[in-house]
Formats: structure tokens, C-alpha cells, sequence
């Protein structure tokens, strides 16, 4: 009985630390890309990037992925096809943006595309973490106030995920 108490005490404390910490440390790195010479321009790239991945994931996995799914045990919906066309989606997104501000990217091509790379995977690695949280806790959704969509940690995982990685690339690559 004191090792049950014991291990809910542990649990609450680490909620709750992880609830202080998670959202605020990681949002701190989109604040960062505020502060940049092209700043707008990073923003939306990085925006159009997360949302891209997510969007065409699930676009890719409703329309081929029947025969991958449940390859990832934390979110058994999710598939192969859906993964694949979501990386390579934010790829091209990537890739398209940067032709049109040649004045920020001009002759970095490869490197964008490789910033959509590993910003689509630090996407989806956010999706999966938060479904592992939510089913660790025994919840389906996160919440409810925004409808269809899960919750608002379901909206911005892919985001608190991807914004450290995409800060670094765009300060490794771009500053």
C-alpha cells in the first residue's frame, strides 16, 4: 500500500513538472525565430512545414495506408504510407517556398530541403510522444474545445516537437 501511494505521488509530481516545463521550454525556441533578420519568412516556413507534415500525413494515410497501419503501437491509426507522404510533402513544400524568397534562401535549396527533412520527422516524433502520453493516461483526446481535432495539444505537439530542431537548423544553415 505505501509503494502505490508512494508511486502516485511520483506520478503527480512528475505531471506536473512535465506540464510547467514541456510547453513553455520548447515554445521558447519559435519566440527565438521572432528576433531574426527574416524572421517572418522563417515563421511561416516553419508553420507551413509542421502543418504541412501533419495535414498530408493524414491526407496519405486516409487514401493508401490501409495495408501500414498499426506498425506504431502508441497510435495504431497511423501508417507507413501516411509517414512517408508526410515527409516527402513538407520536403517539396520546403523546397517551394525557398524559390519563392530567393532574397532569404538564394542558392540554399538543398539545405531547406533538409530543414523540411528533419522538421517533418521532429513533427511526427512530437504526434507520436503526445499519443504515448495519452495513452499511458487512458485518454483518447486531450480535450475537447476544439472539435474534430482532439484537443489543443493534439494542434500543437508536432509544433512543440519540431521548434527546437527548425531553430537550430535555420541557425546552422541560414544565419
Amino acid at each position: 500500500n505505501i509503494s502505490n501511494n508512494f508511486d502516485a505521488v511520483i506520478s503527480k509530481i512528475s505531471s506536473t513538472i512535465l506540464i510547467i516545463f514541456y510547453i513553455p521550454f520548447l515554445f521558447v525556441f519559435v519566440g527565438n525565430l521572432s528576433v531574426l533578420e527574416y524572421s517572418r519568412e522563417f515563421l511561416v516556413l516553419f508553420l507551413l512545414l509542421v502543418f504541412a507534415c501533419d495535414s498530408f500525413a493524414w491526407f496519405f494515410g486516409v487514401l493508401f495506408g490501409n495495408g501500414t497501419r498499426g506498425l506504431i503501437s502508441v497510435s495504431k491509426n497511423k501508417s507507413l504510407i501516411g509517414f512517408i507522404g508526410g515527409i516527402v510533402s513538407t520536403i517539396a513544400i520546403a523546397y517551394t517556398y525557398s524559390l519563392f524568397f530567393p532574397h532569404v534562401f538564394l542558392g540554399y535549396h538543398i539545405k531547406v530541403s533538409i530543414t523540411g527533412l528533419c522538421t517533418a520527422l521532429a513533427a511526427i516524433c512530437g504526434d507520436l510522444a503526445e499519443s504515448a502520453l495519452k495513452r499511458s493516461a487512458a485518454v483518447k483526446d486531450s480535450g475537447s474545445i476544439m472539435p474534430g481535432r482532439g484537443g489543443i495539444m493534439d494542434s500543437i505537439d508536432s509544433i512543440l516537437f519540431a521548434a527546437p530542431i527548425y531553430y537550430m537548423l535555420i541557425m546552422f544553415f541560414f544565419v
